[in-house]
């Protein structure tokens, strides 16, 4: 209950990461077609591993989220904007030397519309590569380009700025298979703070430092911030 699992392909397209190179950063479009889930949050993801060696290398992943009327990309430029995503999900994610789904709990649950495409951004910043034959397993989608990814042993890109019309940028006839878990939105606010602090350092009275913090309710009903405290010492 709750589960949806979309795609069942073996092929390997270098998504949602390429574990041999150093740095990667892809989006892939799913369907509402395919997710048909209503009035639910999604929030755990799982892809599918192929598990021949342990990657040691490719795991620091930072996972975003977004709604798009895309159904497909046109090129291997046609990034959907940072600002049009969320962060979900930033940490490590173990790759062990087994085959099967490898699960990751949303940081913040995504409260999916049913209306719209859903597209799901993973950056992989760790320095370093795994065996070219380490890979998820995809979906090929012949005619229908629903993914793209850049890749890179020297540049890490920035999910921000993105790199367009570079020989690494690759767009791509499928997607990752992937499960999701969906569950009930809370009917009351629950607030989720990234950053969940910042150190200011030392500052001088009367001068001011600025520092963002993102808030999010990922819950039901209407979020109310009052008040927010500073803490730190004062010294003469």
């Amino acid at each position: 209950e709750g589960i949806v699992i979309i795609g069942d392909g073996t092929a390997n397209l270098y998504l949602p990461i390429r574990p041999y190179y150093g740095y990667s950063y892809s989006q892939s479009i799913f369907l509402q077609s395919e997710l048909n889930t209503a009035n639910q949050r999604i929030e755990k993801i799982w892809y599918y591993w192929n598990g021949l060696a342990a990657a040691s290398a490719s795991n620091n992943w930072t996972i975003y989220m977004g709604h798009t009327v895309k159904t497909a990309f046109d090129s291997a430029s046609d990034w959907i904007p940072l600002t049009n995503l969320t962060q979900v999900f930033s940490g490590e994610v173990p790759l062990p030397a087994v085959a099967g789904w490898i699960g990751i709990t949303l940081d913040i649950p995504f409260a999916y519309n049913n209306t719209d495409n859903l597209v799901i951004a993973v950056d992989e910043n760790e320095d370093d590569c795994d065996s070219s034959a380490e890979f998820f397993y995809c979906t090929e989608t012949p005619t229908i380009n629903r993914s793209i990814i850049y890749y890179s042993d020297g540049t890490n890109p920035d999910p921000a700025n993105p790199p367009i019309d570079t020989y690494s940028n690759y767009i791509k006839a499928g997607y990752p298979n992937i499960m999701l878990q969906f569950g009930e939105i809370p009917s009351g606010p629950v607030l989720y703070c990234t950053p969940d602090s910042w150190d200011f350092g030392q500052t001088l009275v009367r001068t001011t430092k600025t520092k963002e913090f993102t808030i999010t309710n990922t819950g039901g009903g209407t979020l109310s911030v009052s008040s927010i405290d500073i803490e730190g010492d004062y010294y003469r």
